[in-house]
């Protein structure tokens, strides 16, 4: 018979903060209950924002404190290019491991080929990203300018 193991996602976002006692306490309760991991969402404990403070400050620095909903749009931004970032630096250690094992997959079978060769396909898709992301930055920035002078 085949023992099933379960895992349980640990909560991230709090309205006050990340709240370190909550999370122990709820992974203790997770342990007693059965659950023997726990697993998150990209970043390991909650947001980590990198872009949104500075992307703030040079908002307010052109124009002045921002109204909220501007605020919040570039605190979005932010967060979205933070984590098409945090998608393509991951992607990049992660995915590398699945290219050597299909480089090894394919030597079992006296099939030799050079990593690069399976590498090199992932190109157009980060050039595809780069375009699209940048055009939405550059139409978000668009944006924040006509409703500055207005």
């Amino acid at each position: 018979m085949v023992r099933v193991r379960y895992s349980i996602s640990i909560p991230q976002l709090a309205a006050g903060g990340f709240d370190a006692s909550g999370v122990r306490d709820y992974l203790a309760r997770a342990e007693e209950l059965g659950f023997e991991g726990g697993w998150t969402l990209e970043q390991t404990l909650g947001p980590g924002p990198l872009i949104a403070p500075m992307a703030e400050a040079a908002t307010e620095a052109h124009d002045g404190p921002p109204a909220p909903a501007t605020r919040y749009a570039v605190r979005a931004m932010a967060a979205a290019t933070d984590n098409i970032a945090v998608f393509f630096s991951e992607d990049v250690f992660i995915a590398m491991g699945s290219v050597l094992l299909v480089v090894s997959f394919l030597s079992s079978a006296k099939i030799v080929l050079d990593p690069i060769h399976i590498s090199v396909w992932s190109i157009p898709t980060a050039l595809a990203a780069f375009a699209i992301h940048g055009a939405r930055l550059l139409l978000f920035d668009r944006r924040l300018a006509r409703g500055a002078k207005t």
